[in-house]
């Protein structure tokens, strides 16, 4: 085989990987917005149906904020021990355990399954913009914006969707939260590929 064809493969795996990656990217911040803004519309919603004070549901909304106080400083440490790439796919992991726990049952899975989306969420947001720098030297503003768009308008939309998911949906607000673990499993097979490069690397 020619040296042209073997350089044409290996530019079109590039190519690939790049893409997968951008993609994998995207999914990944659509995740650390959404899962958040998601509650606040229906948390009146949620305190009725689990019969909760408004202290507790109160603590429910500050986790997330919480866990990025706590968690953020031991970011860079994960990502210089084990690879940004590793961290970030245990991150989804836990990210996507979370939200699955989130509407499975009651008071105990609820916040379970919020401590550990705050946690995912606090460290990915400590890293991403390292991650972006790193992967993406030459296009760190493009990338960026790509980035911050895919995390806020996904943020707005799961703000603005999760009333009517809950009204229309027989699950009602646990279909409303449950709804955007899609978006994480989605973002953690997708981030297998980097695992794998990372591996072969």
């Amino acid at each position: 085989m020619s040296v042209p064809v073997e350089k044409e493969k290996e530019q079109r795996r590039s190519t690939t990987s790049l893409r997968i990656l951008v993609v994998g990217m995207i999914f990944l911040a659509t995740n650390l917005r959404a899962t958040i803004t998601a509650v606040g519309p229906v948390v009146s919603m949620i305190r009725d149906s689990l019969g909760i004070s408004n202290a507790a549901i109160g603590t429910l909304t500050t986790i997330p904020l919480l866990a990025f106080a706590i968690l953020s400083p031991f970011a860079p440490r994960l990502a210089r021990r084990f690879g940004m790439e590793m961290v970030l796919f245990f991150v989804l992991i836990v990210l996507s355990i979370g939200l699955v726990l989130r509407p499975m049952g009651g008071f105990s899975t609820l916040y379970l399954g919020t401590i550990l989306m705050g946690a995912g969420i606090a460290i990915a947001n400590v890293l991403m913009p390292a991650f972006i720098k790193m992967k993406f030297p030459n296009n760190i503003g493009m990338m960026t914006g790509v980035y911050s768009i895919s995390m806020n308008l996904t943020g707005a939309l799961a703000a603005g969707l999760s009333i009517p998911i809950a009204t229309s949906s027989s699950f009602g607000w646990k279909g409303s939260i449950g709804i955007w673990a899609i978006l994480a499993i989605i973002a953690l097979v997708i981030w297998i590929p980097q695992i794998r490069q990372r591996h072969n690397g």
